[in-house]
């Protein structure tokens, strides 16, 4: 009897799910229609079904049905992508991407070079509050010839909301243990021609001691504002501004360097960051001539605190880029030509006015990039980039990528990448100095990189409907028809080979 309810309750369910899927793919039939543009894929949006490298997608659907303040937790779910908490919350969070460095991905918010300057060239995960964010692109392979330095694994792309055609406002609030309190509202509003959108996040926690041998709470406290401003004077020419200002306090313990141990303490790091672009993008000759400008500014500041609040030392970093980029469509093809240029600063202050540590860098870097896309042939897509780099402090440098797309079907694609990658080595790799331990090293070269990826997606139903098995949710999560049923339901799967290589430091 109870195996005859059990298969009855099963059935129920598979009959229920598949009625509640049909229903929101009925639903979402027109936006489904839609196809769905990469922005961080190329020197342009593109098509996901024109761009041949390998790219996972967290949209705003997802990112809302999981809520989690933070968002390196969404990214644990992106296949290839692996994230490393060094403690509790607060604590250093760094992404790889197909085993690569975490100074080797690239972090973009809202088109500005996140990576901290004097963090390794690496943004810290745990500083990243999900609120405000929209969608997220991880492009992975070697990205430099789109990118320069920094993306030989590839490129985590974080998109903010942008503003919406009237109004529009939302806002949380969460408690729970260890006295974690969240907070969060993001209001967007304008007209045809002109909107805004501003988001504030707000978390804090008592937190847990990260060391076995003590009792010594390390809590973390992030306020995080960020705000969009859009404008189009009139049809062809469009200004945009972003910002985005992070300030969070973290309390944390030592690390015994020779035994990997952690070890209680009261230390406690001040962090603070602004991000900020203003761009501008004039389009002539109906849309076949595109040009934008713009330029992006990232600048933090890392101060460490020894037991009772006694200073230790201090970070100062900042990237400062200009850009200018023409896209000119022919036929089937898009040209695109860009320069940029990039001025990094860095400066490390110690209590000790002594200490050989203390000192001031800099590096500047002019970039050129060509790319084509070309739809060659009914269903074939290629796209071939390439970047040079000329360096004051290093080599020039020349990379490239070329990506392909073939639709066998309106079920079935194909796809793969190949591209090299370069990254320079860090301030701290070269001018960093920790005593008995760690001495910097300014003869370093850039590390060099290659790799390529081959994938084969398929659609069952025309995408619209399909059914896995319990052991084939991992793959489902990736593409989300019917976000009432996430566990069950899928859009798409996939399946993809990769491989890459690494030269290191000469």
């Amino acid at each position: 009897m109870a195996e005859t309810i059990l298969g009855v309750k099963a059935l129920l369910g598979c009959v229920c799910g598949s009625i509640l899927c049909a229903v929101a793919a009925s639903a979402q039939s027109a936006r489904e229609d839609l196809e769905e543009m990469i922005i961080t894929g190329a020197r342009e949006p593109l098509s996901a079904t024109q761009l041949g490298a390998s790219v996972s997608v967290i949209d705003q659907a997802r990112i809302e049905a999981r809520q989690s303040p933070i968002l390196s937790d969404l990214l644990r779910d992106v296949a290839g992508l692996s994230v490393s908490p060094t403690g509790p919350l607060g604590n250093q969070v760094q992404i790889r991407i197909r085993g690569a460095e975490g100074n080797q991905t690239l972090v973009l918010i809202d088109g500005i070079e996140a990576t901290d300057p004097v963090g390794n060239f690496e943004l810290n995960f745990a500083d990243v509050l999900s609120t405000g964010i929209e969608r997220v692109e991880v492009i992975k392979g070697a990205q430099s010839a789109l990118y320069g330095s920094e993306a030989i694994g590839g490129v985590i792309s974080i998109l903010t909301r942008d503003p919406v055609e009237g109004f529009e406002w939302e806002a949380l609030g969460e408690g729970g243990s260890f006295e974690t309190a969240r907070f969060g509202t993001t209001v967007s509003g304008g007209t045809k021609r002109m909107g805004g959108t501003f988001s504030a996040g707000y978390l804090e926690s008592d937190g847990i001691s990260a060391s076995p041998s003590g009792d010594e709470k390390d809590g973390y406290e992030n306020l995080t504002l960020s705000g969009k401003l859009r404008a189009n004077p009139f049809d062809a020419l469009r200004l945009g501004v972003t910002a985005r200002y992070v300030s969070a306090t973290s309390e944390f313990d030592a690390q015994d360097f020779f035994t990997g141990q952690v070890v209680d303490a009261d230390l406690e790091r001040e962090f603070a960051a602004f991000y900020g672009r203003a761009d501008a993008a004039l389009t002539l000759f109906d849309d076949d001539w595109r040009q934008q400008v713009w330029v992006t500014l990232t600048d933090t500041d890392s101060d460490n605190f020894g037991a009772g609040g006694s200073f230790t030392n201090s970070f100062e970093g900042e990237r400062l880029k200009f850009g200018y980029q023409s896209t000119v469509h022919y036929a089937a093809s898009d040209f695109t030509l860009a320069v940029e240029h990039e001025e990094l600063d860095f400066k490390a202050i110690n209590a000790d006015a002594q200490d050989p540590s203390n000192q001031k860098a800099n590096d500047d870097q002019t970039s050129f990039i060509g790319e084509v896309r070309s739809d060659f042939a009914p269903g074939w897509f290629l796209t071939l980039g390439v970047r040079h780099d000329m360096n004051d402090r290093f080599d020039d440098a020349t990379t490239w990528r070329a990506t392909g797309s073939i639709i066998l079907s309106q079920a079935t694609r194909l796809h793969g990448s190949y591209g090299t990658g370069v990254s320079d080595p860090t301030f701290f790799d070269r001018f960093g100095f920790f005593p008995g331990q760690f001495i910097g090293n300014d003869t370093l070269t850039p590390e060099k990189a290659r790799g390529w990826d081959l994938g084969v997606e398929y659609a069952f139903w025309m995408g619209r409907l399909c059914w896995m098995p319990h052991g084939f949710r991992r793959i489902c999560a990736m593409k989300l028809s019917a976000p009432l049923m996430p566990p069950l339901f899928c859009r798409r799967w996939k399946i993809n080979w990769g491989k890459a290589t690494a030269k290191e430091w000469s």
